[in-house]
C-alpha cells in the first residue's frame, strides 16, 4: 500500500508491515508518515475478503490522492486509483491537533 500527493510526496507500507497504532503523545514523527492502523480479512480458498486502515500524515498537499496497492500472495496485481483529497481536508477539520507545529 503506498501514496502519493499533488505535490509528489510519496509513502509506502512494505509488505512486512506491522498493524499497530501509533503512539499518540511525545514528538511528532519525520513526515509524511502512512501507518498501518488496523486490518483483517477471510477467505475459503475461492472468496477473499480482505480490509486495511492506514493513517496519513500530515494532511495532502491541495489536490488529487493516489492509492497504489499490491498483493501477489492473493493474485491481486500492482495498481493504483486517484481520488479528491478535498473531502480528506474537510474531514479533518473535526479533528483534535496531537502535535504543536506548522503541519496541518
Amino acid at each position: 500500500m503506498g501514496v502519493t500527493t499533488a505535490d509528489g510526496t510519496a509513502e509506502l507500507i512494505g509488505p512486512h508491515a506491522g498493524v499497530f497504532a501509533r503512539r499518540m503523545s511525545g514528538d511528532a514523527p519525520d513526515p509524511p508518515q502512512l501507518t498501518a492502523v488496523d486490518g483483517g480479512g477471510s477467505g475459503d480458498g475461492e472468496h477473499w475478503t480482505s480490509s486495511l486502515g492506514v493513517w496519513l500524515w500530515p494532511l495532502p498537499a491541495e489536490g488529487d490522492v493516489t492509492l497504489h496497492y499490491v498483493s501477489e500472495a492473493v493474485g491481486i496485481p500492482e495498481g493504483s486509483v486517484t481520488i479528491d483529497g478535498g473531502p480528506l481536508r474537510e474531514a479533518a477539520r473535526g479533528v483534535t491537533r496531537v502535535w504543536d507545529g506548522s503541519a496541518p
